[in-house]
């Protein structure tokens, strides 16, 4: 396949790519054929397209519009992606598991349902991208911008989430059990119906934070954690406590905790 000024201008509907320069760069066209080809193919194209400034900055454009093919992103798990701006870029219900995305932007990325089981996703830029019923379990996302995320249904047991700024993310009925909040900013989340099953909440902030039926069984927190005004923390014993037997909710309308008996872990 090869792009020329004809396929940009097809593609280029909101204006994200100057067609101009492009076909000042590639007056010939940019042949991409070596992506549906083998591996060592793939990688020379790969390759082609990172040490170019101008294209690294359109790979997340043309990947949503199907210039590329998402497949791009397994192809290159092994290489360095944290300067591609893959901005809005549509790579829902993809196999992402193990990818190291190191540094990436992915500000409004659709990731819905898409697996990146233990992916490294460390400082990377996922604010207000959709990551609804995703499998993140035992991802590493410490000092990520997750601000404005969709996350609700998400998997996140036992994943790194410490230093993450959360702020604002819908996390409904999420899954983070066991999942590593340290220092976490939960200000103004939505954590109503999520299960926070033995997750450490040390030095984490959950100020506004919309905790309407989560479970807190044997969470874990320390006198330095920020709980929303009202939030009755009496019967969370100890400074870093283990809590007893049953998982339990937090409403806060009434504020009352009670048992829940139906929670599993």
């Amino acid at each position: 396949m090869i792009i020329n000024r004809d396929v940009v201008e097809n593609f280029d509907h909101c204006g994200r790519i100057i067609t101009d320069e492009f076909e000042e760069r590639f007056p010939d066209g940019l042949n991409i054929s070596g992506l549906w080809g083998k591996e060592k193919e793939r990688k020379v194209v790969w390759d082609m397209l990172l040490d170019d400034d101008f294209l690294v900055e359109q790979i997340g454009w043309a990947i949503s519009v199907g210039i590329l093919p998402a497949r791009m992103l397994i192809d290159g798990k092994e290489l360095k992606l944290g300067s591609v701006a893959l901005c809005g870029v549509d790579i829902s219900e993809m196999d992402l598991r193990g990818i190291d995305l190191f540094e990436t932007n992915l500000r409004e990325a659709n990731l819905y349902k898409s697996n990146l089981h233990k992916a490294k996703l460390c400082s990377i830029n996922l604010s207000r991208a959709n990551l609804r019923s995703t499998n993140l379990n035992e991802a590493f996302l410490r000092g990520s911008n997750l601000s404005g995320a969709s996350l609700n249904g998400a998997s996140i047991r036992e994943a790194n989430l410490s230093d993450t700024d959360l702020t604002g993310a819908n996390l409904c009925e999420a899954d983070l059990y066991g999942a590593d909040l340290y220092d976490a900013n939960l200000s103004n989340a939505d954590l109503s119906h999520a299960n926070l099953h033995k997750a450490n909440l040390c030095y984490a902030v959950l100020r506004d934070t919309k905790l309407t039926y989560t479970k807190f069984g044997n969470v874990i927190y320390n006198k330095c954690t920020v709980f929303p005004k009202g939030f009755d923390v009496k019967w969370l014993e100890g400074e870093c406590m283990a809590m007893r037997e049953a998982p339990r909710m937090y409403s806060l309308n009434p504020l009352k905790i009670v048992d829940y008996v139906e929670a599993k872990e």
